[in-house]
């Protein structure tokens, strides 16, 4: 089926230009086709007219099959989705005892899981965009006939599993990888292993699947602005990793070396470099997307696409990108630094695992 799906993504994404004008435009142009190409029939795809508390989501999935029904939950095209858009579905479907709920734009589309009783962050099962190569493989999991035959359960679990092994295997200060070390220093002649070396092995041998056998992650993905070498085995720490984490990991050594993004990697000079570079791929990456301000909560900003209000230093940069201007104020600390372009690819929909900082190496062996 997944073969099937490539023709009508492509019509999708073909009419998505220009963008399409409200949700209603988005539903018609772009979810309803996809939803049909998946398997479903018209009276299989019940639209809700929202009822007097605005609970009930946009449309209910094979209602005529209960065992089945899931729900998706709509957005218009422009909206940059949040895991609270998903909350009232969420809500909705466990008061109906229903799994699944669906939360896109046309543009993103999130799965969330309600077996699991938390936050819809904490439920949020998969990411995946429409102009993403894997695409294809997220349509046929939320088909009909994925659905009614117990396969996307299998996705989800297999997607939970490759995003936490993922992270654990990049990332020599793991409990995981730390776990190996311990049971590998154990092994004849193996009691000097370091967890880099552990880390490395794991990439070579696609334990981590982004990478090619035989290849490290600097000769894996292109090289681009080398204006300094970078270390032949960086530390990866993933652009949305919580400030503490990576505020413990700077304090114990390692400093910023270069960065990641969609699979092509720069070296950096310095903190500012690194926003220089990043925060323009990051834009390049939304080329329809607003320059968004962001900053702390006293009126400043560390983004703006004008440049005016709050109280800037004199430390400002302008990066254009497809005609925008974005204004960046330098005058902060590599914790601000970092937790704004966190929050810039948050805000511009940049998926899970396509911007890494890329760190010097631990100095322990352990």
């Amino acid at each position: 089926m997944r073969a099937d799906l490539r023709v009508p993504i492509q019509e999708a994404i073909a009419n998505s230009s220009p963008p399409p004008n409200n949700e209603a435009d988005t539903c018609a142009r772009l979810i309803y086709p996809l939803l049909l190409a998946a398997g479903y029939s018209y009276h299989e795809i019940l639209s809700q007219d929202p009822d007097a508390v605005r609970q009930r989501p946009d449309y209910t999935l094979l209602p005529n099959l209960p065992e089945y029904t899931w729900f998706l939950e709509a957005k218009a095209w422009s909206v940059n989705l949040v895991d609270s858009h998903a909350q009232q579905a969420v809500n909705y479907a466990n008061t109906k005892g229903k799994r699944w709920v669906v939360l896109t734009n046309g543009k993103v589309w999130r799965l969330y899981d309600n077996h699991i009783k938390d936050t819809a962050e904490q439920m949020l099962a998969a990411t995946f965009r429409l102009d993403q190569d894997e695409f294809p493989v997220f349509l046929e999991a939320i088909s009909k006939h994925s659905i009614t035959n117990g396969k996307l359960e299998s996705f989800v679990r297999n997607q939970r599993l490759y995003a936490t092994l993922t992270s654990q295997f990049r990332r020599p200060d793991s409990e995981v990888v730390r776990a190996v070390t311990r049971v590998l220093r154990t092994a004849p002649g193996l009691s000097g292993v370091t967890a880099s070396e552990i880390v490395s092995f794991f990439e070579r041998a696609q334990a981590v699947p982004t990478l090619d056998s035989g290849t490290s992650a600097q000769s894996k993905a292109e090289v681009l602005d080398t204006s300094t070498a970078l270390p032949t085995d960086p530390l990866r720490l993933p652009l949305t990793a919580d400030r503490s984490t990576f505020a413990q990991l700077t304090k114990s050594g390692p400093q910023i070396v270069g960065f990641e993004f969609g699979g092509k990697v720069t070296s950096v000079k310095n903190a500012s470099d690194l926003v220089r570079r990043l925060c323009k791929q990051i834009l390049d990456s939304a080329p329809h997307a607003k320059v968004p301000t962001i900053g702390p909560q006293n009126g400043s900003w560390y983004i703006s696409p004008t440049g005016e209000g709050g109280k800037p230093s004199k430390e400002v940069d302008v990066i254009e990108s497809g005609g925008r201007k974005a204004f960046v104020d330098q005058n902060n600390t590599i914790a601000n630094k970092v937790t704004f372009l966190s929050e810039l690819a948050r805000v511009l929909e940049v998926e899970d695992g396509q911007a890494w900082l890329l760190l010097s190496s631990p100095k322990t062996n352990s």
